[in-house]
């Protein structure tokens, strides 16, 4: 028994660790989209924040005496799962240009999350879905089912939103979205068949760090390429302003040497041709610019 609760304690610490990991990333990662930052950051914070609750859940599992506690804990369990969906609806339709108000799928989503909470609301005095005693023994009813049902469909709502608007995103977004959707249906379903809470959360955050991840490589992708056509305007530009005041000058002695030292002139033509091809070839080179193509 101790050793379960060592290993639940270590997994909670893991799953914190890559959390706040999470938010940090989030926050410091460049020119990333100020909505989305801020997206990643609350998500990161609200299974941060699930997983305190279990934490304190394994604690309370220990102490004979702190059912009140342990009530509390398994209601911000349950609480906290369907919020993690419903947000991910929000980032699909902010991803795809939807406006919320406008939205039969939004409405969809939060009926059923308002039905949810209502059906958990009521579990809290009547015991109906599940109940926990004075000895702090947790017990689901033949009815918890119907409970658990309302976050899968939560979770199918999205799967066919992300389905229908697979036009509307990115080939990444839109697997970071199938991936997301797809393990937290499979964690949540695995919660009815097999009790176990510290298995859901882990689930429902590696659905989370899924689709962040995948989203974090496609921004660092446009990011790059992003950086590198600015190098190529850039060199574009100072290819059309290189130094205009020297070629005049050089231009202009050319022209007096002509008559001066026609030898000396052909010369000063032959090497000011070559230092501008080298220049040209230097400015606008893609790749590693080799010590001997510069002048």
């Amino acid at each position: 028994m101790t050793i379960m609760y060592a290993a639940n304690f270590f997994l909670c610490g893991i799953m914190m660790s890559l959390m706040i990991a999470g938010i940090i990333i989030s926050a410091i990662t460049p020119d990333m989209e100020k909505w989305k930052r801020k997206f990643f950051i609350a998500l990161f914070t609200i299974l941060t924040l699930l997983v305190i609750t279990y934490l304190i859940d394994s604690f309370t599992l220990l102490c004979s005496n702190a059912a009140i506690v342990e009530r509390i804990a398994v209601f911000f369990e349950y609480f906290f799962i369907p919020l993690n969906i419903f947000m991910v609806t929000l980032f699909l339709l902010h991803c795809c240009g939807d406006s919320w108000h406008k939205s039969k799928f939004f409405y969809s989503e939060l009926i059923v999350y308002v039905v949810f909470l209502i059906l958990l609301a009521t579990t809290q005095f009547t015991g109906i879905f599940y109940y926990i005693t004075d000895e702090n023994i947790f017990y689901r009813n033949e009815l918890h089912t119907i409970l658990i049902g309302q976050m899968v469909i939560m979770a199918f709502i999205n799967l066919i939103a992300v389905i229908k608007r697979r036009k509307m995103l990115s080939k990444k977004y839109y697997a970071a979205f199938i991936v997301n959707t797809l393990s937290m249906m499979f964690a949540i379903l695995f919660h009815t068949i097999i009790f176990n809470p510290l298995v859901v959360a882990i689930g429902i955050i590696l659905s989370a760090l899924g689709m962040f991840v995948i989203i974090l490589i496609d921004h660092i992708e446009n990011f790059l390429r992003q950086q590198h056509e600015i190098l190529g305007q850039q060199a574009n530009i100072l290819v059309l302003q290189m130094r205009p005041h020297f070629i005049y000058n050089t231009m202009t002695s050319i022209y007096y040497l002509c008559s001066q030292n026609p030898k000396q002139a052909q010369k000063v033509m032959l090497d000011f041709t070559n230092y501008l091809r080298k220049n040209f070839m230097a400015i606008t080179h893609k790749g590693t610019i080799l010590f001997s193509i510069l002048p």
